[in-house]
Order: structure tokens, then C-alpha cells, then sequence
């Protein structure tokens, strides 16, 4: 088996102190879900309209804070 963990390491949110306290108090700006699909593709697949797809995708979650930080 390979070693990648000079590579990557777990992201485990409560290891992330500095992060999470950058983050608190602060609103929310814009919120970005990638999803694997395109959204008429996903809306098909899921038999959901568009504007309820967002819990669906499958990828990773930009959020835009107020102080400008995107986590």
C-alpha cells in the first residue's frame, strides 16, 4: 500500500481550531455546491426541480463568509 500522508492529511474539522474560530460569528455571503452532474442532469435523475438539487450534490461545499474568507 502506498504512503500519501506526506501528501494529504485527514481534514478533520475540530483539528481545524484556527479555522473554526475564524468562522464564528460570521454570516454567511454565498454558498457554492459542486455536484458530479450537470443540474438539468441531476434534476432528471433525482426527480426534483432545480432549486431542491442543492442538498443532492456530491462534491464539495464553497462557503463565503462576510469578512470575505471562503472555506
Amino acid at each position: 500500500m502506498n504512503d500519501f500522508s506526506e501528501y494529504f492529511q485527514g481534514d478533520i474539522p475540530s483539528k481545524r481550531l484556527n479555522v473554526l474560530e475564524r468562522i464564528k460569528n460570521r454570516k454567511i455571503h454565498q454558498l457554492i455546491r459542486y455536484s458530479t452532474r450537470p443540474l438539468d442532469e441531476a434534476a432528471r435523475v433525482y426527480e426534483l426541480p432545480h432549486h431542491l438539487l442543492f442538498r443532492y450534490g456530491s462534491s464539495s461545499l464553497l462557503i463565503t463568509l462576510d469578512s470575505g474568507l471562503t472555506v
